[in-house]
């Protein structure tokens, strides 16, 4: 591989020092508002803490857009008296991250992560923790397919 630097065990090339992050869309039916927003921050900081690469909005090496997709609430493992035992919510967020400095890095995916809870707790009483684990599971594995499979 030609020069680049490691740092936490993520290597990125020489020729990539600035990134680009705009604002996730919201396309999920029934997703609480902001939600996307929040997503778009806590990708930039996970950037932000753990490379060197600096903000750029006008000439970015690498660049991530998308959309939160889906926003599903299932109720899961029936019982006998038709009751759930088990809610599921399921959150996707689609991700494309282009790579301006080699184009053969860019990649389009869409990225899923479940949080299961108790029949006995409504969504709203789980929801931020829920949105919270599902994000960093989700963002570690777009920071991991950025940057890690070089």
């Amino acid at each position: 591989m030609a020069s680049c630097y490691t740092l936490n065990g993520i290597t990125i090339p020489e020729n990539v020092e600035s990134y680009y992050v705009a604002n996730f869309d919201l396309k999920a039916r029934n997703a609480p508002p902001l939600i996307n927003q929040v997503f778009t921050e806590d990708l930039k900081n996970k950037i932000n803490q753990q490379t060197k690469l600096v903000a750029n909005d006008t000439d970015p090496d690498v660049e991530f857009n998308g959309s939160i997709s889906s926003f599903t609430l299932q109720q899961l493992a029936p019982t006998r008296d038709q009751e759930s035992s088990l809610n599921r919510l399921r959150v996707s967020v689609a991700v494309e991250y282009t790579n301006h400095r080699n184009e053969d890095l860019s990649w389009k995916q869409t990225f899923s992560q479940n949080f299961d809870f108790s029949p006995d707790q409504d969504l709203l009483s789980v929801q931020d923790q829920a949105i919270a684990d599902i994000y960093e599971q989700i963002i570690e594995q777009i920071f991991n397919k950025s940057f890690a499979d070089w």
